[in-house]
């Protein structure tokens, strides 16, 4: 039997400038491989979608902190 070991993905994350009461899509890009990608989103309030690469978010607060973690 081979098992094949991939490094560590490498995750590209853009910001994004959400005006008050406004949407705005969250964007995440994983790369390394060619295994599917799990991205959850953390805090999931707001987010259109949880686990998805691209959610669009509407932030429930003034200036929140979205995390991403890709396996």
């Amino acid at each position: 039997m081979n098992v094949n070991v991939n490094p560590n993905p490498v995750v590209n994350v853009s910001n994004a400038t959400i005006c008050q009461g406004a949407c705005a899509t969250l964007n995440a890009m994983a790369s390394c491989g060619s295994s599917p990608y799990i991205y959850l989103w953390s805090p999931s309030s707001g987010l259109n979608c949880n686990p998805c690469q691209n959610p669009i978010v509407c932030p429930p607060n003034i200036n929140p902190a979205y995390n991403v973690l890709v396996t």
